[in-house]
């Protein structure tokens, strides 16, 4: 007691090292009346805050790959917000050659010295693409600052808007996005919560400093409750484990997650799949394109419908038959892309075609787990059909007359692949084998042919079974149908190496 004021000083292992501390004061007479400040302090209390003095920014990586991006955070409210102050001390004056900063929002990338979209503050709960291609000599700190102003009552809140927000984690410390949903009247409308870590993955934790991507379906806000759980925190935290996939297509409730890859550039979170509680377009069991930044590849699967149309998973209401479209589209320069996908659970009562559109060429995706091609467009059109044996004769057709082979070149042998259409089924084909210099070596087919996709082997041998020298040779396909005065003639050459 100083005078007529009261004094008491808070102890500092009471703050406990992240946000600050909550207080209220009370204050009880001889006679058992009560006074507090602020007024009802247990439901409202006041909060003292921590100022920091030059955090490190911890666990950067360093390098200008696909695989070093990162998406960071600042929870502190800083002195100084200007956002080429706050790194340019330690990563030099601003050069998108050796480091970028940027920020998503509503659609578009802001970037630091933009003209358009300059990139201007660093601001509590939003998440920032750092990109650094060489390790800096020192350490990466963001300056003074205080923790944010916020109570267990009055949280932090992150205010989105519909479709694809990037946000930072407020907090000094892991906050697990099952608790914020749980925190949210309206987490209906929010998906997971996807964060960078060599390529996009889902995870349940929002580390310390560290941002993600979520995508609304309706803006709003999103209050980020204070809780600190220990079962994220103090320790080595488990990587995130997505769900095991148990169920037989021919379950009501089945999905096939694809994995598409071309160079270092990796997406795993494209799928597809049935659930009797899914709806005709968006639903909490479907998954949204992630916005480009630097090489991407993406799976597509295209909802003109829905305000933001491109959907990564598509999971649709149960049926017994069902066809997919999809799209593959990369800027990465290396062309040779594959998909992937676990086929372990499939069973035997049902069937999935991935049918490539451009080529006419289609896979067992019971029988093989993954799909070399070379992208030749920029939405490489694909299709998948589901059902039983019968559906599958019925409805996988060729839509047009296409000749291709693989692999190519070839050492012992490659398949040769041609389609035809249904309005050219029953017409003669010939399929003939001619070296460099014009002259016939072998015939593969000389015959009709009914409608639908065909494959014949060439082992490199000649018309006497002789192998045959390395080197270029002409694949010469033509379709005759002398009924609808038709001859389409198709050449392709192949390699012997």
């Amino acid at each position: 007691l100083e005078g007529n004021r009261y004094k008491g000083i808070i102890p500092k292992n009471a703050f406990d090292g992240e946000i600050g501390v909550e207080y209220y004061i009370e204050a009880i007479d001889r006679v058992g009346n009560v006074a507090q400040s602020p007024r009802n302090g247990r439901q409202n209390p006041q909060l003292a805050h921590i100022r920091y003095n030059n955090q490190n920014i911890p666990e950067l990586i360093f390098g200008e790959s696909v695989e070093n991006y990162q998406i960071v955070a600042v929870p502190l409210d800083l002195n100084d917000k200007n956002a080429k102050n706050v790194f340019e001390d330690d990563l030099e004056t601003y050069n998108d050659q050796q480091w970028r900063l940027l920020h998503y929002n509503n659609g578009e990338l802001f970037e630091i010295n933009n003209q358009e979209r300059p990139l201007e503050q660093i601001e509590p709960g939003k998440g920032y693409w750092l990109i650094i291609k060489d390790k800096p000599i020192n350490n990466i700190d963001v300056g003074e600052g205080t923790t944010v102003k916020v109570s267990s009552a009055n949280p932090f809140s992150i205010n989105l808007v519909p479709g694809w927000n990037q946000i930072g984690n407020p907090y000094n410390y892991n906050l697990s996005w099952r608790d914020i949903l749980s925190a949210n009247t309206t987490s209906g409308s929010v998906g997971n919560l996807k964060v960078y870590e060599e390529s996009f993955k889902n995870t349940d934790v929002l580390k310390r400093y560290r941002g993600g991507f979520v995508f609304a379906a309706s803006g709003g806000t999103l209050r980020i409750p204070t809780l600190k759980n220990r079962s994220i925190n103090g320790g080595r935290v488990e990587e995130y484990q997505e769900e095991k996939l148990e169920n037989p297509i021919s379950n009501p409730i089945w999905e096939v997650r694809l994995k598409a890859s071309a160079g270092k550039v990796i997406n795993q979170m494209a799928g597809f799949g049935m659930n009797p509680q899914a709806e005709t377009l968006k639903d909490q069991f479907d998954d949204m394109t992630l916005p480009r930044i630097g090489k991407y590849i993406e799976v597509n699967f295209n909802r003109t419908a829905y305000f933001y149309p491109k959907f990564s998973k598509d999971i649709v209401p149960t049926e017994n038959n069902f066809v997919w479209e999809f799209t593959v589209e990369s800027n990465e320069n290396e062309k040779i892309t594959k998909l992937s996908w676990d086929n372990s659970y499939f069973g035997s009562d049902r069937q999935l075609i991935l049918l490539d559109q451009e080529l006419q060429r289609f896979v067992n995706m019971n029988s093989v787990n993954e799909y070399l091609f070379a992208r030749t467009k920029d939405k490489y059109k694909f299709k998948v059909f589901f059902g039983d044996d019968k559906y599958i004769a019925e409805n996988l057709q060729a839509s047009k007359v296409v000749l291709d082979n693989y692999p190519n070149p070839f050492s012992n042998y490659t398949t040769l692949n041609f389609s035809l259409p249904i309005d050219l089924a029953h017409s003669h084909v010939s399929l003939k084998i001619y070296n460099s210099l014009g002259q016939e070596v072998t015939t593969l087919a000389d015959k009709t042919f009914v409608g639908g996709f065909h494959h014949l082997t060439w082992e490199g041998r000649d018309t006497q079974n002789n192998a045959l020298p390395k080197g270029l040779y002409i694949v010469r396909l033509q379709i005759t149908n002398t009924d609808k005065r038709i001859s389409e003639v198709l050449h392709r050459n192949i390699l012997i190496e």
